[in-house]
């Protein structure tokens, strides 16, 4: 199997999530100021670069991050192209999904975070696609850009409380190349 590396580089200048802790790295010791090694320390949110949201991070009931079974987030994925504006999406507006059995789903919206901000907007999977994945067998769905994608902070609150724990899907967000 070929591995793809889908994540966005951690590096200054990466955006966090609007209002959450920037990336930054530095220096507590180096070699040149005379001490006896170079040893850095780094500062970020959770929410700088490719990430999974744990469950948690929607419900206090749900998995943190370390209990998510990784294999979830590896193996053989369909890729499907968005080309829709932002709003939410339907299984109809994916029709090679529906019809696929896939159990890893990445979303190529267009979005990225590439350039140094998030989008104001982009398209997303409605609470009832993610069920409906969910009953498919889907135990991954990402959404590149913000894999998960959401149209609005408030919808992204809303589908994210419709997949974690509840059905099984994983998020992984904030990918795009």
């Amino acid at each position: 199997m070929t591995l793809h590396d889908i994540s966005v580089a951690v590096r200054h200048g990466t955006p966090e999530w609007p209002g959450d802790t920037p990336y930054t790295c530095g220096w507590t010791q180096q070699l040149a100021r005379g001490d006896s090694v170079n040893v850095s320390t780094i500062t970020m949110s959770p929410h700088v670069g490719t990430h999974a949201d744990a469950p948690l991070h929607v419900d206090n009931r749900w998995a943190a991050a370390d209990e998510l079974p990784l294999d979830a987030f590896m193996g053989p994925a369909l890729v499907c192209t968005v080309a829709a504006p932002a709003r939410l999406l339907t299984l109809d507006d994916l029709p090679s999904v529906a019809a696929s059995g896939v159990t890893r789903l990445l979303l190529r919206t267009g979005q990225s975070i590439a350039s140094g901000t998030f989008p104001d907007a982009w398209p997303a999977l409605s609470p009832d696609a993610v069920r409906e994945l969910s009953l498919a067998g889907c135990a991954f769905s990402g959404w590149t850009h913000h894999l998960l994608t959401c149209a609005t902070a408030a919808h992204w609150r809303r589908t994210a409380r419709s997949s974690p724990g509840a059905h099984g899907i994983w998020r992984i967000s904030t990918c795009a190349r």
